[in-house]
C-alpha cells in the first residue's frame, strides 16, 4: 500500500482537528505512530510521532539531500511551512541549524500548535510568502537554503508567477546556498519552463528529481559562482533537468 493511501483516514484513526470554512477544509489525523495533515483533502504533512518526528512523506528527504551531500545550513527559510516537518525534524536532529518558516494560513496554524509535538521549539512566523519575501529583501537578510512549498490543497501560486518571483528568491540566497522548490505537478512544460527560469536566473547548473510514487519534483540550484556543484553518480542519472 502506498504512503498517501495507508495515512488516508479510516474509522482506526483519530480525528485530531476539523475546521470547514469557506476557505476550505483542514483536518488533522493520527494513529499509533504518525499524525498527518489534509487540506482540502489533499495530504501535506505527516511526521512520526517519536523524536526526532521525522517526516514521512517522501519529497521531505529529496529536499535535504544537499543537506547529506553538501556542507549543513546555519540558516534557512521555508515558504510554505504546513504542519512544520521539515523545521521540526531539522530542530530535532540538526539543532545547531536556525531555521524559520513562513505559514499564512491561521486554521494550519491552530492546528499544528494544537495536535502536532514541540510546537513551543518552532519558528513559525505567520505571513503571506511574498510579502515575507519583500521584507526579507528591503532588509538585506540573506539565507543557506531557501525551501519553497507553497500550496493550499493540490495549487502551487508559484506556477502562477514564476520568473519575477524566482529572482527575489535569488536576491535571498547566500553565496554557495540554495534554492529549493517543491513542485506538485507532472505537467512536463511547467517543469520546463520553471527549470529554465532558475537556471537563468541563477546561471548554474540545475536539479530536478522526480519522488518516487508521488506526483512531486523537487527543483533545486546552488548558488555557487563560477564553480559548479554535482551530486554523486548515483543521484545525477535521476537529474530530469538535463532530459526536459
Amino acid at each position: 500500500m502506498k504512503l498517501a493511501q495507508s495515512l488516508s483516514p479510516d474509522n482506526s484513526d483519530r480525528v485530531l482537528f476539523f475546521n470547514k470554512s469557506e476557505n476550505g477544509v483542514v483536518a488533522v489525523y493520527a494513529n499509533q505512530s504518525a499524525v498527518w495533515l489534509m487540506v482540502n483533502g489533499v495530504l501535506q504533512t505527516a511526521i512520526e510521532l517519536n523524536t526526532p518526528y521525522r517526516p514521512l512523506l517522501p519529497h521531505c528527504f529529496v529536499m535535504m539531500l544537499p543537506l547529506l551531500h553538501d556542507k549543513e545550513p546555519a540558516r534557512v527559510l521555508e515558504l510554505g511551512a504546513g504542519a512544520a516537518a521539515l523545521q521540526r525534524y531539522l530542530t530535532f536532529s540538526h539543532p545547531s541549524v536556525a531555521i524559520k518558516s513562513i505559514e499564512h494560513n491561521e486554521i494550519i496554524i491552530e492546528a499544528t500548535k494544537t495536535c502536532f509535538p514541540e510546537f513551543a521549539a518552532l519558528n513559525i512566523v505567520r505571513d503571506d510568502a511574498y510579502h515575507y519575501v519583500d521584507e526579507m529583501i528591503n532588509t538585506s537578510k540573506l539565507f543557506d537554503w531557501v525551501m519553497v512549498d507553497l500550496f493550499y490543497g493540490a495549487d502551487s501560486p508559484l506556477l502562477k508567477n514564476t520568473e519575477s518571483f524566482v529572482k527575489k528568491l535569488h536576491k535571498l540566497v547566500n553565496d554557495q546556498g540554495w534554492l529549493i522548490i517543491n513542485l506538485l505537478t507532472n505537467e512536463k512544460n511547467q517543469l520546463k519552463s520553471i527549470t529554465e527560469t532558475v537556471a537563468e536566473t541563477f546561471a548554474q547548473k540545475t536539479f530536478l528529481f522526480a519522488v518516487p510514487d508521488m506526483q512531486n519534483h523537487i527543483l533545486m540550484c546552488k548558488k555557487s559562482g563560477s564553480s559548479i556543484f554535482t551530486f554523486p553518480d548515483e543521484i545525477e542519472v535521476h537529474n530530469l533537468a538535463l532530459q526536459i
